[in-house]
């Protein structure tokens, strides 16, 4: 078969660019196993259904509460009300959403939406909000699908990219830790964001760009991909539109589409309090006084970055003095380190845009490789940012394993292996009760060995020993620092917070290894069709 496409239609120009690419994205489901993605599907959905007793965190009353919150109040007092510590901090379009969901609920069960109504989880009540996490899945499910067609080219037609970019999206035990236990959207975000990258790749950057903003709208942590988006459309628009008059054309409608879409958004926010309900919806978002690190520390560059600090500390170093305890976790002030230099949200801003440049020149001569440079803007806000949730290693870590389902690029396929293994293994913290900590072992341990052997087909080498010697970490780890209990057999209640950081720690190490491999790549400094070599 041959791999040359010729593009109909200036949409078609990404598809021939991917026959170019050194991440080859090759596969494509057959007609006769087209049914496969939607058998995963439902069978993601019916494990998640299953869940539905399973503990929930207090997510769950903050996602009720805003439920409640915007069902009762006005809009003037979504970002204002302080009735209760859990403060809508989301933005308009997530804040809509919730306002839609509670419509629904005052419908099947009113007693929901009761703002008086704090830590309400009657049966009804559990199962209504379980379900409302499976509507995005869905969204995520076509998004994916749309993603993976728009991408894949026609060669190796018959290796099922499609059911392997749908199995490792929607299965991913983290999204299932999180979502459906732990409880959060974070599904919806994701898919928005996946939704349009497919339109960009499909030639439709209009849509692509209103898509992008309503997904920027849902969860604004995902600012850091508005570089690469914005490098995107006018690389996409100077290769496609030869005359300047027609690039000035299109650039002008795309804003446009942008402008008139944030309006939509946010008007209704200006409308109903002014510029001051605007500045206080800001300072909701962007809390910069709570520090780096949250108590938590997610498992990024600054986990070790605090860690060499408690151990400089515990060698009777100490250039400040700190108003925290340095054998316990939650740094969150302003002046955490007492040996270390202190970073600024500006500091972390800064080391953030830096790291994107070289990714951003190398896509404006490549803007076929926009899937790859928004994994590593995300992953690269995930590794060095300010106030990184654990949570947040989703963001980088879905749109990288539809990648890594329908590409040959081995180095594209190990870097998603580190980052899921690492990722997602830090978020075990997040659920704690025997019986699900048993589900979560299992989940994570299923999906690794099924993705490990799916992914690696190459003949196997060093860097294949050493990947599995940290998914075997992985569970030695928890078996001394979680659900084993040898931590607490050793030192009772001492060191409490020693098994967070070594899982914090040992995260970062996979995290920060799949960081390299994907910016190596996204600088261009890899090549895809020689990656097992590199």
């Amino acid at each position: 078969m041959s791999e040359l496409i010729v593009p109909s239609s200036p949409g078609d120009v990404t598809k021939h660019a991917l026959s170019r690419t050194p991440i080859a994205v090759v596969s494509i489901p057959s007609p006769e196993s087209s049914s496969l993605p939607i058998a995963l599907l439902l069978f993601s959905l019916s494990l998640k259904l299953l869940l539905f007793p399973a503990h929930f965190s207090t997510d769950f009353e903050v996602h009720r509460h805003w439920k409640a919150l915007t069902h009762t109040l006005p809009l003037s007092q979504w970002y204002v009300d302080t009735s209760s510590k859990w403060t809508l901090d989301y933005p308009p379009l997530f804040a809509y959403f919730e306002y839609v969901q509670s419509c629904i609920a005052a419908f099947f069960h009113p007693p929901l939406v009761d703002l008086d109504n704090h830590n309400y989880a009657t049966k009804p009540v559990v199962s209504f909000m379980r379900s409302s996490v499976l509507v995005p899945e869905v969204l995520l499910f076509i998004s994916t699908k749309l993603l993976v067609s728009s991408v894949a080219t026609e060669k190796a037609r018959h290796k099922g990219g499609l059911a392997k970019a749908v199995g490792l999206v929607l299965l991913a035990p983290g999204l299932t830790l999180v979502d459906n236990i732990h409880f959060q959207y974070n599904s919806l975000p994701i898919a928005v964001l996946m939704l349009s990258l497919a339109f960009f790749y499909s030639g439709r950057l209009s849509s692509g760009a209103i898509a992008f903003v309503a997904a920027l709208n849902i969860k604004h942590t995902l600012l850091p991909t508005a570089p690469v988006v914005a490098i995107y459309i006018l690389a996409a628009i100077h290769k496609t539109s030869p005359k300047a008059s027609d690039c000035v054309i299109r650039l002008f409608t795309i804003a446009l589409a942008t402008i008139l879409t944030l309006t939509a958004l946010w008007a209704p926010l200006y409308f109903a309090g002014g510029t001051d309900l605007l500045a206080q919806v800001m300072s909701r978002l962007f809390p910069f006084d709570r520090g780096l690190l949250h108590a938590y520390w997610a498992p990024n560059f600054w986990a070790l970055y605090a860690t060499a600090d408690k151990l400089l500390v515990s060698f009777g170093l100490s250039l400040r003095t700190v108003d925290v305890d340095p054998t316990t976790g939650h740094i969150g002030g302003r002046t955490p380190f007492a040996v270390l230099w202190n970073p600024t949200p500006m500091i972390c801003a800064t080391a953030l845009l830096a790291s994107l440049i070289p990714a951003l020149l190398h896509l404006s001569r490549r803007p076929d490789q926009l899937l790859l440079a928004t994994a590593h803007a995300t992953l690269a806000a995930f590794s060095i940012g300010w106030h990184v949730h654990e949570k947040a290693v989703l963001v980088p870590l879905l749109p990288l394993a539809a990648l890594a389902g329908i590409t040959d690029n081995t180095a594209v396929k190990e870097a998603f292996l580190w980052l899921s293994l690492g990722g997602q293994f830090a978020l075990f913290p997040l659920v704690q009760e025997k019986g699900e900590s048993m589900f979560k072992i299992a989940h994570f341990i299923a999906y690794h060995v099924s993705a490990m052997q799916t992914l690696m087909t190459d003949k196997w080498s060093l860097r294949h020993s050493m990947l599995s010697l940290y998914a075997a970490g992985t569970i030695l780890l928890e078996l001394y620092a979680g659900f084993g209990g040898v931590h607490r057999a050793l030192f009772g209640e001492r060191l409490q917070f020693l098994p967070l950081l070594l899982v914090s720690v040992y995260g970062a190490i996979g995290v920060l290894v799949a960081f390299f491999m994907i910016t190596l790549l996204t600088y261009g400094m890899a090549d895809g069709r020689n990656a097992s070599s590199n």
